[in-house]
Parts: structure tokens; sequence; C-alpha cells
């Protein structure tokens, strides 16, 4: 697989050069964007590790130059802390996933290696997810569901033989994407009480393991089963707008839900408040809240508090866990 990385750290690119390289990847790599676009041109690859701030053109700007030009190669950005906003313009432009710094080098191998191997899912809404492992459970051949979405799966699970849900969630792990065909025939062998109960379930564990889903609907009862279960999640949405009225609370959400737990000190460094009183204060209002909590190792999230911090995070990303379209 061959991959490009582009960053104007030059002490990074020798690094990640030399890692990538003992990982058995092909290497190259640029300090400037035009550079990058310049070699995307002349070169395929599989992968381009793309930092977004650079001092000639930005990496918004090497993914649209890109595109005019109509390369094709798949985009890992890599942002900095606080620079959500720009990861969002870059999935929306097309990169498939993106990584904060610093990060773990077995994670950026496993991200480059499933982002390399994967073909890109056609409707513009798939674009949301991080590509991830793909899992098919379907009562049609695994083939027609591939051929349909133009893709490749990693695994099938076929409801013929399996018509339990819940038994999928063990093929599931974080950035997976599940696509399902055949709520209707589940409708029929298990009956519409115990499939509510199975996706339910099944939800759930996806928003735990920050995977996503996606539901084929071929016929209207499907649907209808579906905007009933997805009524029942809009309630926390509701809630955290509420709460996150504040930009300062978004983004020490945010933070926490990245980093685990944070001091005072270092929240201060990453927030830019004009006086301690105002962060003070926010905190305050997040821990009254029973959000966030303070303990002898600094600010972390409650359990409700990473719940509506994973949904803030998927708001802002456009990053639903649950997508479904329909055939009929």
């Amino acid at each position: 697989m061959r991959v490009l990385v582009v960053d104007d750290n030059t002490t990074f690119l020798m690094q990640m050069k030399k890692f990538l390289l003992l990982k058995g990847f092909e290497v190259d790599t640029s300090a400037r964007g035009k550079e990058a676009v310049e070699k995307l041109q002349r070169k395929r690859y599989d992968v381009v590790l793309l930092d977004l701030k650079m001092p000639d053109i930005s990496g918004l700007e090497v993914i649209k130059e890109v595109k005019k030009k109509g390369v094709k190669t798949n985009f890992i950005v890599v942002t900095g802390y606080g620079e959500v906003e720009s990861a969002v313009e870059a999935m929306k432009l097309g990169a498939v996933d993106y990584i904060q710094k610093p990060f773990d080098g077995e994670n950026i191998v496993k991200i480059i290696e499933r982002a390399g191997k994967r073909k890109s899912l056609p409707s513009p809404e798939y674009h949301a997810f991080g590509m991830g492992k793909v899992v098919i459970a379907s009562y049609e051949p695994k083939e027609n569901i591939e051929k349909e979405l133009d893709l490749i799966a990693d695994e099938y699970i076929d409801l013929k033989k399996d018509h339990e849900l819940s038994r999928i969630i063990d093929k599931i792990d974080a950035d997976s994407t599940l696509i399902i065909s055949g709520i209707s025939f589940l409708l029929k062998m298990l009956g519409e009480g115990k499939v509510k109960r199975e996706m339910r379930k099944l939800l759930q564990e996806i928003e735990k393991r920050e995977a996503n889903v996606v539901i084929i609907c071929g016929m209207e009862e499907e649907k209808k089963l579906l905007d009933e279960l997805c009524a029942e999640e809009d309630t926390g949405i509701e809630e955290m707008l509420e709460i996150c009225k504040s930009p300062i609370r978004r983004k020490l959400l945010h933070l926490l839900r990245m980093h685990g737990t944070l001091g005072y000190s270092e929240i201060m460094k990453e927030i830019d408040v004009e006086y301690s009183s105002k962060l003070a204060f926010h905190l305050k209002k997040l821990c009254n809240l029973k959000l966030v909590e303070k303990t002898k190792d600094g600010y972390v999230l409650t359990p409700h508090g990473q719940h509506l911090a994973n949904i803030l995070d998927a708001f802002i990303m456009k990053k639903k866990r649950i997508i479904y379209f329909c055939k009929f």
C-alpha cells in the first residue's frame, strides 16, 4: 500500500516515514501543500495522511485542488486540539477519516489500512462515517448487497441462518459500519415486539462502541419501525442542544471526551477564554448538571456527560450513528 505523508514538521515526516516503512508500507513525504498536489498528480497513492495546517496552502485547499484535478485517493486528515471545525470541513470535502495529534502509532496503522483497502461508499451520507470494518447482515446474498452499494464487506451474517440481532454485536467494534438489509424478514420470523427490543439493544451498543449502522428499507413497515426507534433517540439530542448553547461548554465536553481526565490548567491552555473565572463558571455549571465531576486528578465526564458528549460530537460531525434509506 502506497502512502503519502504531508506535514510541514520535517522531524515528524522522518519519524512517520521510518515507522510506516517498518510496517510494510511504501511511503513518500511532502513538507508543502503545493508539492503534495504535484506528487498526487504524478503518482497514485492509496492513502494520504494530511496535516490541515500547512505554510503555503492549507490541507483543505490540498483536498479541493486534488478533487478539481480528478485525482482519487483516500485522505486521512491530521488535526490539533480544538480543530474539530476544520475536520468537519475536510470530511464534507471527502476525507475518509481524521485523527488528532498526538496519536498512537498502532492506531494510525489500523486507520491507514482500513482507508486504503476500502472503496468509497456511494451515497454522500456515508462519507460522514469513518471507513472502519464493514459488516453486512442480510437474508440476501452477500454479493447482491456489495454490488448494490459498491463496497467490499469484511464479514457477512446470513439472517436466514441466524435471526438474533443481539449476536451481531460481537462482530462490531469502534468505527465499524454495520449494514442491515431485511428487517421485514425478521419481522415475519420474530414478530414486531422482539425485533424492536433487539434493535433497541443493538443501537445502544452501536453508540457505546462508537460504531455505525446503515439500514436498507425495502418496505413501509420497516421504515415505520425505524422512525419509532429514532424518535426515542431524539430526546437526548434535545437535551444536548439545551445544555450546549454556550460554545465554552461545547468545547469543554468535546475536550474531556477526547482526552479523559484533565486538570484546570490543562483545560485553560486548550480553551480560549478571557478570564479564569469564566471557565470556572462553566465547569461548575457542568458539575451541577452532573455531566462533569471533579476528582483528585482533575475534571472528568460522568457517564451521562459522556453520553451527551458523544451525541454532541456526532451532531457536529454530522456523524449519525444510524442512517436508513428506502428503496420504495
